[in-house]
């Protein structure tokens, strides 16, 4: 077994759009800094690669205005978003996408160079510039070429982060300060630590928790599991995003999504007469908010005894829908529907993870040198529910001003014993353990009936029993890619089913 040490001045664990949009800012900002990309996947695979929807901006003042941008967001969240977070963001929002613009992302402009902008749900303007329905695989295309010819921007592809590692109180195990984290090369198993005084985790969300998701199979919640783990304080866990338009196509797993944007174009969300019904429940229809429309669904399904809706975009015709969502054309016809011409059977599925670790604006948490990014982090930004098309342009606007005030810190080497760490790791197997994959669907079925059930502190108490159990499980078997994994999601169960408690008892002392 061969142990790799690695010294670097700003490590970035994952290579979503914050993480790389924070990389080149800080490369740009500071030439003295090393700076060091974690990817644990070999293909540069992340949730910002598969977003279709756009970016949320203010682009058009004549027609638009921060104060409306504002108040959406705040309505999307339920009024317990913070009210200056979201106020710095709206305002910053512009800057991120013209940032992007300068980088070599193109967005749909009409003939005379104005943003073709995008309506979604919970929108009361026009306000998402896209790149026809693959925003996101535009945006990390452009991120990625600018990343890899930086000479100072080191990648590591294949590197799985396993703990964070630093400094420890004398007692108790809790982490004093972070210095990096523990991992493992998976291309070889061997471990390694990465020693770091600034760093930063931007490791995505945790769909992957549950037993349908829209998500890439890499969000197995990485980073809030390593925080946890580390006493971090986090917070929100139980405000879990669904998305209503996912393809429903009777495998678990990844869901195919149905962008909302399509939504916004005019299809509409049926029932199995064919009748629009989301009018009932809120007079914006299908622009209402993701919560509303899923709940709404969740009520059809249950009082009509279907186990999925449709989403109607027929009338949109062929020529509309190649045009501008060629994306999710392709993908449904591979799976033998055609939008023009087929009712679209539809799910909601798990989507996008409003809550996270604690961090300020500048994006720090309350562990010192350690900072989050995008979908892991709470900033405050989402409340409840996030607004559609804001988690993209979050994660640039966080990531440049997390760089641009990366100068008010001091960077330091604190003297650590680091051959003593590496020794504890022993090698990690890249096998797939079948127990694991068992169990792994069982909480994924768990988690799925506790987000929709109206009877929460009995399953609640079950879930959490049940995931004491699987970690006692694969405690002994820890020292394997789908272990870790595994342990990584069975630690935000854990969090995720106190966080509900919390809340429901909570309530229950106001009432």
């Amino acid at each position: 077994m061969k142990e790799t040490l690695i010294h670097t001045d700003v490590l970035i664990v994952g290579t979503g759009i914050a993480g790389l949009s924070c990389a080149l800012e800080m490369a740009h900002l500071y030439p003295e800094y090393r700076i060091t990309l974690l990817d644990k996947s070999f293909d540069r695979n992340s949730n910002s690669q598969h977003a279709q929807g756009g970016m949320a901006a203010v682009m058009s003042p004549d027609h638009d205005s921060f104060q409306s941008h504002f108040n959406d967001t705040l309505r999307a969240g339920r009024w317990v978003n913070q009210a200056a977070v979201v106020d710095y963001f709206v305002r910053k929002a512009p800057e991120a996408i013209h940032w992007l613009e300068t980088l070599g992302v193109k967005f749909d402009k009409e003939t005379l160079g104005d943003y073709q902008l995008g309506m979604e749900g919970g929108h009361a303007h026009p306000r998402i510039v896209h790149q026809k329905d693959w925003t996101g695989k535009e945006v990390l295309s452009v991120l990625w070429n600018c990343v890899i010819i930086h000479d100072r921007i080191k990648v590591l592809s294949g590197y799985l982060a396993k703990d964070l590692w630093g400094i420890s109180f004398e007692y108790g195990g809790k982490l004093e300060k972070c210095c990096g984290i523990k991992g493992f090369d998976l291309s070889n198993g061997n471990p390694v630590i990465i020693h770091s005084d600034i760093t930063i985790l931007a490791t995505g969300g945790c769909g992957r928790l549950f037993a349908r998701t829209t998500n890439a199979e890499i969000a197995t919640g990485d980073g809030v599991a390593m925080a946890s783990r580390a006493g971090v304080e986090l917070r929100d866990m139980h405000y879990y995003q669904f998305h209503p338009t996912a393809l429903y196509d009777r495998q678990n797993g990844r869901a195919l999504l149905l962008t909302e944007a399509l939504r916004g174009a005019g299809a509409h969300i049926v029932n199995d007469q064919g009748e629009r019904f989301l009018w009932k429940g809120d007079k914006r229809g299908e622009l209402a908010t993701r919560d509303i429309i899923c709940a709404l669904m969740e009520n059809e399904m249950t009082s009509k005894g279907v186990d999925y809706l449709y989403l109607d975009a027929r009338h949109l015709g062929s020529v509309c829908l190649k045009k501008n969502f060629p994306q999710v054309v392709g993908n449904c016809l591979g799976l033998g529907f055609h939008p023009a011409e087929d009712l679209l059977p539809i799910l909601p599925a798990a989507h996008y993870q409003c809550g996270g670790i604690v961090v300020d604006l500048l994006g720090r948490s309350s562990l010192e040198g350690l900072y989050a990014l995008g979908e892991c982090a709470s900033t405050g930004l989402h409340g409840k529910n996030r607004l559609a098309s804001n988690s993209l342009t979050e994660g640039v606007v966080f990531a440049r001003k997390l760089a641009k005030e990366l100068v008010k810190f001091e960077i330091s080497n604190p003297p650590l014993n680091i051959s003593e760490g590496i020794k504890e790791m022993g090698k990690c197997s890249l096998e797939e353990v079948p127990q694991f994959l068992e169990i792994r669907t069982s909480l994924q079925k768990e988690m799925n009936k506790l987000i929709f059930s109206k009877d929460q502190i009995t399953l609640i108490n079950q879930v959490s029993s049940k995931v004491e159990k699987w970690k006692i499980i694969i405690e002994r078997k820890l020292a394997s890619k789908s272990g870790i994994e595994l342990q990584n999601l069975l630690d935000v169960a854990e969090v995720m089913c106190k966080s509900f408690k919390d809340q429901l008892e909570e309530h229950a002392e106001h009432n």
